[in-house]
């Protein structure tokens, strides 16, 4: 991730937010919780001092003292939204391993995420084109589906749609990607993604 005067530049669109996030939480005063990313794999994302959690939603609100004292069933905490993240999807892959093979039905994870579906299918998420159909491992397995992409966890099949866009882009002008995250625009230019604080200003290709 790389700063470019105010812009926040990344090869995809998960890194940009993650930026964003990060400017966000560290602008926030450090005695208070400060929420970084709701309902990833099911698990809020929050900041507490410079430590980052990452709370199953059942477990209902963040309260510091439980969790400091480990009193959440489901709880992980690192130094990182990163190390969080890793965390919570190693988590989700073992729990799908402890169930029997024959039980395993495909979960719609993200419909739509730029043209593509992103499902949960044992320990193992897919990326797959709109326009391929429905999911069916045993498609996936004969090799009979032209974009279909298998990872370990959602995010990484976002990274990877992120930059077959990018790379398809033809474009010589910025694409808005996204308004108004969390008081930013994303935009698309080249095969770059860019975190634009929003002070009414155009999107300036001559400070990349």
């Amino acid at each position: 991730m790389n700063k470019h005067n105010n812009y926040l530049a990344g090869n995809t669109l998960l890194e940009v937010k993650d930026a964003i996030s990060s400017v966000i939480a560290e602008s926030q005063p450090t005695d208070e919780p400060v929420l970084i990313e709701e309902g990833y794999e099911r698990f809020n994302i929050m900041q507490y001092g410079k430590t980052y959690y990452g709370l199953s939603q059942n477990e209902g609100a963040f309260e510091p003292r439980k969790a400091k004292n480990r009193e959440y069933k489901k709880c992980f905490s690192g130094n990182s939204i990163a190390v969080v993240k890793n965390a919570i999807s190693a988590a989700m892959r073992t729990q799908a391993n402890s169930i029997d093979a024959a039980r395993w039905e495909p979960r719609l994870v993200h419909d739509n995420y730029y043209g593509f579906n992103i499902i949960h299918f044992g320990d193992k998420y897919f990326g797959i084109s709109q326009s391929q159909g429905e999911f069916d491992i045993n498609r996936f397995h004969r090799n009979e589906y032209d974009h279909c992409y298998q990872t370990a966890t959602a995010d990484e099949i976002r990274n990877i749609i992120d930059k077959v866009i990018a790379r398809s882009n033809t474009s010589r002008e910025p694409i808005l990607v996204e308004e108004d995250y969390r008081g930013y625009n994303i935009v698309l230019f080249g095969d770059k993604y860019y975190g634009v604080f929003r002070n009414g200003e155009a999107f300036d290709v001559s400070r990349i």
